[in-house]
């Protein structure tokens, strides 16, 4: 599968994976688990990446750990107003 082709290369690169269980962390317990596990990114559904982004928009800059730098999301098309009120936060948004 997929999941497993990318993961895999990630272990061959020296990554650490961290794989949830089947409890979807909310946004904020996200949030904190950047911190907890010293993620760098995140693959995540674009459905929740349009609560992270709504959340985002309120948060301070040093809220979310330095070394967490991307986010990938895909699987739906991107809401044009999450989109704009995401790139007025914290937030910095590249769309390929």
């Amino acid at each position: 599968s997929e999941a497993s082709t990318l993961c895999r290369e990630a272990l061959i690169a020296g990554a650490t994976v961290v794989v949830r269980d089947e409890r979807l962390w909310d946004v904020s317990e996200f949030i904190r688990n950047i911190g907890a596990f010293e993620l760098t990114m995140a693959d995540i559904p674009m459905a929740y990446w349009h609560q992270l982004a709504q959340h985002a928009v309120g948060m301070s800059a040093d809220e979310v750990p330095e070394r967490f730098r991307l986010v990938i999301a895909g699987g739906e098309a991107m809401s044009v107003i999450v989109l704009r009120n995401g790139s007025k936060g914290r937030l910095e948004i590249g769309v390929s």
